[in-house]
């Protein structure tokens, strides 16, 4: 007889879903102890428990020396940067669509009023931009 698949969703029962996080949180922790081992790279976890209490795995004799290495590391600043430049670009587009709607915000309300003024039919359509 094989596992059953469960949904991922949360799990409503509370005490179900203490038992889950201990299992799975000893699971994951052992997980990473197996790979710093085999691959002899340093590896650091951090868990928070929905009662906000840490628990922490590190390979190495101290956490701290994980997150200074990882802090310290240049691929984060290209990272952070990518980031950033990602967001400018966006507020940039932003900028310029907005640009774009008011001018033909615009160019709609020039063309409605010259409807208007020349004696042609009001067209309804037209002034709630559906032209």
């Amino acid at each position: 007889m094989g596992r059953v698949k469960i949904t991922m969703r949360k799990i409503e029962n509370a005490t179900s879903r203490q038992v889950t996080f201990s299992k799975r949180r000893r699971g994951l922790f052992k997980k990473a102890h197996e790979l710093a081992v085999l691959c002899g790279v340093p590896v650091g976890l951090v868990v928070f428990s929905e009662s906000r209490k840490l628990y922490e795995y590190s390979s190495t004799s101290s956490l701290k020396d994980i997150l200074s290495a990882y802090d310290d590391h240049p691929k984060l600043e290209e990272h952070v940067d990518a980031a950033m430049d990602g967001v400018k670009n966006l507020s940039e587009e932003n900028k310029q669509l907005k640009h774009e709607m008011d001018r033909l915000d615009a160019r709609r309300e020039v063309e409605w009023k010259q409807r208007f003024e020349d004696g042609g039919s009001f067209d309804v359509s037209l002034r709630l931009g559906y032209v």
